[in-house]
């Protein structure tokens, strides 16, 4: 009874220590994309001259997402900024481009207090455009 006991109490600490690993394995590789991402340059810090990022919140395939601070409005917001991959043939960027802005039109479609509105839309660059949430 004894043995077990202390086997119990070994599992479930092993199971927290390693529950305490992948959330540092996620915040270094966070850090990580956020430290090699074209948009923590210094010399560029607003966005649209309005969004002021702040800190990477995550980061997909072609996409990341940052906290930002909006400027005009004095709050804060979430800004995805898409990235289309430069070696992309034109039919590629536009598919890309083409549900992209299917799923902004959505979403700004949609008023409800657990949906979170879409502020803006804005571009970038030639390959780059955002949403501000």
């Amino acid at each position: 009874f004894f043995v077990s006991s202390i086997e119990k109490e070994l599992a479930n600490e092993a199971s927290k220590l390693e529950f305490r690993r992948q959330l540092h394995i996620k915040f270094v590789k966070l850090m990580r994309d956020e430290k090699n991402s074209r948009f923590t340059d210094p010399l560029s810090p607003v966005l649209n001259e309005r969004y002021i990022l702040l800190a990477l919140l995550g980061k997909g395939g072609f996409s990341e997402v940052w906290k930002a601070y909006d400027l005009i409005k004095l709050r804060y917001v979430a800004v995805k900024i898409h990235q289309l991959n430069n070696n992309w043939p034109d039919e590629r960027k536009k598919n890309y481009i083409k549900h992209a802005t299917r799923e902004y039109t959505i979403q700004k479609a949609l008023e409800h207090k657990r949906i979170v509105a879409l502020y803006d839309v804005f571009g970038v660059d030639v390959d780059t455009f955002a949403l501000a949430r």
